[in-house]
């Protein structure tokens, strides 16, 4: 983190800790944003995984940069957040992004095609970049919504980056195509720019570090 205060790390804390510690101030942010979904927010965690190395969920040790857990109507869901900032979206890897693939190629290829998720045949396209890690994220999602031992009715995948950030809106448009409906309810995907989030937070909680936060980060 102190090595590249403009990498998504930091960017994570600076935007959700606060809310981390106060869910009357985190609940109308997020209801604001995903006014279908939210009732109350119950808990926002950081780096968050499941189960890392579970094969039962992707098995690869992914992890979420943010996750939200919430209740609506007696139901619970979560979001599951990835955030860049600065990033591309190439691998910096890819000799080791092979071997995580071929290593869990069976259980990728049956969280896209056993839920109705993704278009037919698109496994050996997802698996590269620029779509590979918006991917394997997602398929961290539906891994948690399908799990044996369901815990949350509902949920969904975020993608979150500057608009200005070309590498990633390619990518989102890019992966959009392999999808099996553009209905964020179905694919359970659902791209949103940082700028919206970073002015949701800012009005709703009027403090100083909210308007740092918007100074920082949008000028």
């Amino acid at each position: 983190m102190w090595e590249n205060l403009l990498s998504s790390q930091p960017l994570c804390f600076n935007l959700f800790g606060e809310l981390h510690y106060d869910m009357e101030a985190a609940t109308p942010c997020f209801k604001r944003l995903f006014p279908d979904r939210i009732g109350r927010v119950t808990a926002i965690k950081f780096e968050y995984s499941p189960g890392r190395g579970d094969a039962q969920y992707t098995g690869d040790k992914s992890a979420f940069d943010v996750f939200v857990e919430y209740e609506r109507d007696g139901r619970s869901g979560f979001i599951g957040i990835e955030v860049k900032y600065a990033e591309s979206l190439r691998e910096e890897q890819p000799k080791r992004s092979a071997e995580i693939f071929a290593k869990h190629k069976a259980r990728y290829e049956h969280l896209t095609e056993a839920y109705g998720v993704f278009a037919p045949n698109v496994v050996d396209v997802l698996r590269r970049p620029p779509m590979s890690q918006i991917w394997r994220d997602h398929l961290l999602s539906i891994a948690l919504l399908h799990h044996a031992d369901r815990k949350y009715d509902e949920g969904c995948f975020v993608f979150l980056f500057p608009s200005l950030n070309k590498q990633c809106q390619e990518g989102v448009n890019e992966y959009a195509k392999y999808l099996a409906s553009h209905d964020e309810n179905v694919s359970g995907f659902c791209p949103r720019h940082l700028e919206q989030f970073i002015h949701t937070v800012a009005d709703h909680y009027n403090t100083d570090w909210s308007n740092e936060l918007r100074s920082r980060y949008l000028g």
